[in-house]
Parts: C-alpha cells; sequence; structure tokens
C-alpha cells in the first residue's frame, strides 16, 4: 500500500470535509433556533391578543 503522499489526487481524501461539516452543523442550529424562535413568537402573540389586560400583566 503507498503512502498518501504517492497516492494520484483522485485518491486522496477531500481536504473540504470539514469546512461542508461545519457548515451543514451551521445551517441545522440556524434552522431549529429559527423554528423555535418562531414558535415561542406565535404562542406569545396569541397569548396577547386572547386574555384580557389584567391577565396579560402577569405575564410580563
Amino acid at each position: 500500500m503507498q503512502p498518501i503522499e504517492d497516492r494520484p489526487d483522485r485518491f486522496r481524501e477531500p481536504e473540504s470535509w470539514t469546512r461542508s461539516f461545519w457548515a451543514l452543523m451551521a445551517t441545522q442550529f440556524q434552522g431549529a433556533f429559527s423554528d423555535n424562535a418562531y414558535k415561542n413568537l406565535v404562542v406569545y402573540l396569541i397569548l396577547g391578543v386572547a386574555l384580557p389586560k389584567d391577565q396579560r400583566e402577569i405575564l410580563v
């Protein structure tokens, strides 16, 4: 078996896999964060509209 340095380029491991991995992780984090932020925004907007004013003040 040849050392990695002696192998042709087509058989070498791609060096950018770590960059792609972290880009995927960042995308997953951003998607989950946006989903949770949107969910909480909608819940508090509905609570703010549905509750009477005196009960709304309890949430603050």
